[in-house]
């Protein structure tokens, strides 16, 4: 069994009603060139709180989204 089956078997006995990702927010990936990111990073402002948008890092996908140290960007950098 899946580790997502067996916390879905744990923290919601009663089932879940799955959805695709797109159906619940809106995702953007972006793949930057290795030594590229460094310019880019200059335009973009971040924040402590939120504005228009989360950046996920993976630091934050690693704590599962624990803590409370997260990244926002403004409308502008997204």
């Amino acid at each position: 069994m899946s580790k997502i089956n067996e916390l879905i078997k744990e923290l919601c006995p009663n089932g879940v009603e799955y959805k695709a990702v797109g159906e619940i927010c809106e995702t953007i990936t972006d793949y930057v060139a290795a030594g590229s990111f460094k310019d880019l990073a200059n335009n973009v402002k971040y924040l402590q709180e939120p504005d228009y948008a989360m950046l996920i890092r993976t630091t934050d996908i690693k704590s599962k989204f624990k803590g409370d140290k997260f990244i926002y960007i403004d409308e502008s950098a997204f």
